[in-house]
C-alpha cells in the first residue's frame, strides 16, 4: 500500500519509532503521529512532499536530515506541528533561500534554547507565515538566527519564553519588512531596541508586550504607520 496511501492518522497510540521505510511512501500528504511516545524518527526525504505533519506530544529531542538536508519535502507544506516535545534547538530542516513559504510552524512547549547551526553560521532559515515558539522558557534572547538567515516571517509568537533582551540586528535584514505581528508577552524584557522602527518594520500591524519588566514606556514601534494593535500592561 506504500504507493497508494495519501493520508495516515496514527495519533494517540503508543508508537515509539517512525520506521525508515516511510521514505518509500511518496504519495503521502498528511501524516498525523501526535500523542504517541516517539523518540526515534528517520528522515522521510525530499520525495515525501507533505502538506500537513503532526508530531506534537511525543518524546523527540531532534529531527534528522537525509544527505541532501531534508527531513521531508516541503514545497507544498502548510502545517508543521512539533509542539510539546523535548527539542533543545529549532531543527535546521528548511531553507529560506528556497522561496517556499509555509503557512504554520509550531515548536511551542519544548526546551528550545536556540537554533541548530546558528553558532556555526550554517542555519538555513525558514519562510513561514506564522512561526510559533511560545512557552520555551530557556529561550533567553530574541532569535537572531531569523535575521542572520534572512528568513521571511510574517507573525512570530514568542509568548511565555524567558526572553530578556533583543540583540542588535534582530530587525535589520532584507526580509524584516515582512514582519507584521509580534507576540512577546509574558517575557522578561526591560526595553526594546531603537531599530524597531518604521524604516525596518514598515508593515508592522500588531505588537503584544504585556507582562514584561519594562523600566520605561517602549515607544519604538509607535513610529510604524500601519501599527493598529499595541498591547502593554
Amino acid at each position: 500500500s506504500k504507493s497508494a496511501i495519501q493520508i495516515l492518522y496514527c495519533r494517540q497510540n503508543s508508537l515509539e519509532e517512525l520506521p525508515a521505510t516511510f521514505k518509500d511512501m511518496e504519495r503521502l500528504t498528511l501524516l498525523d503521529l501526535a500523542y504517541n511516545r516517539i523518540s526515534t524518527i528517520h528522515p522521510l526525504g525530499k520525495n515525501v512532499e507533505l502538506m500537513q505533519l503532526y508530531l506534537a506530544n511525543n518524546l523527540l529531542t531532534s529531527l534528522p536530515k537525509d544527505a541532501a538536508g531534508y527531513f521531508c519535502g516541503y514545497s507544498g507544506l502548510e502545517t508543521f506541528s512539533m509542539r510539546n516535545n523535548l527539542l533543545e534547538e529549532v531543527p535546521d530542516i528548511f531553507d529560506a533561500s528556497s522561496g517556499i513559504v509555509i503557512k504554520s510552524i509550531d515548536f511551542s512547549s519544548n526546551r528550545i534554547k536556540g537554533f541548530e547551526g546558528d553558532k556555526e553560521g550554517t542555519y538555513r532559515g525558514v519562510n513561514v507565515e506564522t512561526f510559533t515558539l511560545a512557552n520555551n522558557p530557556e529561550l533567553k534572547e530574541y532569535p537572531l538566527a531569523i535575521a542572520k538567515s534572512n528568513s521571511l516571517v510574517s507573525y512570530i509568537i514568542l509568548r511565555a519564553c524567558g526572553i530578556e533582551r533583543i540583540p542588535e540586528g534582530a530587525f535589520t535584514y532584507r526580509n524584516s519588512p515582512a514582519l507584521s505581528s509580534l507576540d512577546l508577552s509574558y517575557n522578561k524584557l526591560t526595553d526594546l531596541p531603537r531599530e524597531m522602527h518604521a524604516a525596518n518594520l514598515p508593515y508592522l500591524y500588531g505588537v503584544e508586550l504585556s507582562f514584561n519588566s519594562f523600566n520605561k514606556f517602549p515607544f519604538e514601534p509607535l513610529e510604524c504607520s500601519d501599527l493598529t494593535v499595541f498591547a502593554i500592561r
